[in-house]
C-alpha cells in the first residue's frame, strides 16, 4: 500500500472514530430527552444521529476497499467503490428524510402534541455545536487526502447541524404555545435532508456514468498540453472524474516526419508533466498521431513497402537489413523516404530513375527522398 493510500485510511479511521463516539452520544441524549418531552422533531433528530454513526462506519469500510490495488477482477482499481459508497450514503439519507417527514405528519394527524421542556432546547444547542465540530473536522481530513466520501460525510454532519437549528426553532416556538411548529420543524429537516441527498447522489451518479468533467479543469489541461514541447495540436481530449480524481485520454498531433521513438518520448514527458502540474489528475493516456495524417485511409502500407523493395531490387544492389523505408500518408500527399546505411557511387547514380517507377503502383508516391549515412570517422 502506498504512502498516499495509508494517509487516506488514517484520515478515514480518525473521522470514523470521532463521528461514531459523538453521534452515539448525541443520539442517546436526544432520544431520551425527545421521548420524555414528546418532541417529534427531537426524536427524529436522534434517529438521524444514530444513523450517522452507521454511515461513518460504512464510509470507512468503503475507503478500505477503494485504496486496494488493482486485481484480476478489478483491473482498473477499486476507486469507484468510494463513488458507489457515496451514492449509497445519499440513498440512506433520502430514506431517513422520508421516514422523518412521515412520522411528523402522522403525529400531527393524530394530534400527538406533548409538552416541550427547556431541557430539549439545551440538548439541541449541544447537538448543533457537536455537529459543526464534526463537519469541520471531517471536511479538513477529507480535503487533505482528497476523499469524496469523507467530504460527503462532512456535509452530512453539516446537514445535522442545520437540521438541529430547525429543531431548535420549532421547539422554541412550541414552548410559546404553538406545538404545531415542532411538526413544521421536522418537515423542514425532511426537505433539507432530501436536498443534500440529491446533491450528493447526483454528483456520485455523474461519476459512475463517466459524465464530462468541470470545463475549467479541462481548459487548464488543454493549455498545458498545447504548451508542451513537440505537441503541434490536439485532435481529441476527453476527461472524467472518479472519486474526486480526474482521468483523461488525449490524442496529440506531432510533426509527421519524426521517428516513432521521438513521438513516444513526447508522449511520456507530457504524461509526467501533466500529472505533476495538475494534482487532481490521477491518470492520463496519451495517443500520438502525425499532424495532417489522412484518416480512414484505404492504402496498405505493406503492399506499398513491398512495391518499393521490388523497384529497388530492379535498379540497385543494397543491404536489405540496414535500409529503412518510411511511408507517410498525409493530406499533402504520400511521402516516401529511404535511408541507406551504405551506398556505392555507382548505385547512387542509379537512384535518379527510381522515383519514376515508384509513381506507377496504385496510390503512387508524391514525394520521394533518399538518405545515406554520413561517414564521420577521420
Amino acid at each position: 500500500m502506498t504512502y498516499k493510500e495509508n494517509q487516506v485510511l488514517d484520515a478515514g479511521y480518525k473521522a470514523t472514530r470521532m463521528g461514531v463516539i459523538l453521534n452515539v452520544f448525541m443520539g442517546l441524549s436526544k432520544g431520551i430527552v425527545g421521548t420524555w418531552s414528546g418532541s417529534a422533531a427531537l426524536i427524529a433528530d436522534a434517529l438521524h444521529s444514530v444513523a450517522d454513526a452507521f454511515t461513518d462506519v460504512f464510509a470507512y469500510f468503503m475507503l478500505k476497499i477503494c485504496v486496494q490495488a488493482p486485481d484480476e477482477d478489478h483491473q482498473y482499481g477499486h476507486l469507484k467503490f468510494e463513488t458507489a459508497g457515496t451514492l449509497i450514503l445519499a440513498v440512506v439519507l433520502a430514506i431517513i428524510a422520508i421516514s422523518i417527514g412521515y412520522s411528523a405528519l402522522e403525529n400531527a394527524a393524530h394530534g400527538h402534541f406533548l409538552n416541550i421542556t427547556p431541557l430539549a432546547l439545551v440538548v439541541t444547542i449541544l447537538s448543533i455545536g457537536i455537529n459543526e465540530f464534526l463537519y469541520y473536522y471531517t471536511k479538513r481530513l477529507g480535503q487533505k487526502v482528497e476523499s469524496s466520501i469523507l467530504i460527503a460525510n462532512a456535509w452530512h454532519h453539516r446537514t445535522d447541524s442545520l437540521s438541529s437549528v430547525a429543531v431548535l426553532a420549532g421547539l422554541s416556538v412550541s414552548l410559546l404555545g404553538f406545538p404545531i411548529f415542532d411538526t413544521i420543524a421536522a418537515l423542514f429537516v425532511t426537505a433539507l435532508l432530501l436536498k443534500i441527498a440529491f446533491d450528493i447522489g447526483s454528483e456520485a451518479f455523474h461519476d459512475l456514468v463517466d459524465a464530462a468533467i468541470d470545463p475549467a479543469f479541462l481548459e487548464r489541461l488543454t493549455n498545458s498540453i498545447h504548451n508542451h514541447d513537440g505537441v503541434v495540436g490536439i485532435s481529441s481530449l476527453r476527461a472524467r472524474r472518479v472519486s474526486g480524481k480526474a482521468y483523461a485520454d488525449v490524442n496529440i498531433e506531432v510533426d509527421p516526419l519524426i521517428s516513432v521513438s521521438e513521438g513516444h518520448t513526447i508522449a511520456e514527458t507530457l504524461e509526467r508533466s501533466l500529472k505533476k502540474s495538475h494534482q487532481s489528475l490521477h491518470d492520463i493516456t496519451v495517443h500520438v498521431e502525425p499532424s495532417g495524417a489522412v484518416h480512414n485511409t484505404t492504402k496498405s502500407t505493406k503492399k506499398l513497402r513491398n512495391e518499393v523493395k521490388k523497384v529497388l531490387n530492379q535498379h540497385i544492389a543494397y543491404d536489405v537489413h540496414n535500409t529503412k523505408i518510411n511511408i507517410d500518408d498525409l493530406e499533402s500527399g504520400l511521402y516516401l523516404s529511404i535511408h541507406f546505411s551504405e551506398l556505392s557511387k555507382e548505385n547512387e547514380e542509379k537512384l535518379g530513375g527510381i522515383p519514376k517507377d515508384l509513381k506507377k503502383p496504385e496510390g503512387a508516391f508524391d514525394h520521394v527522398t533518399f538518405w545515406k549515412n554520413m561517414n564521420t570517422k577521420n
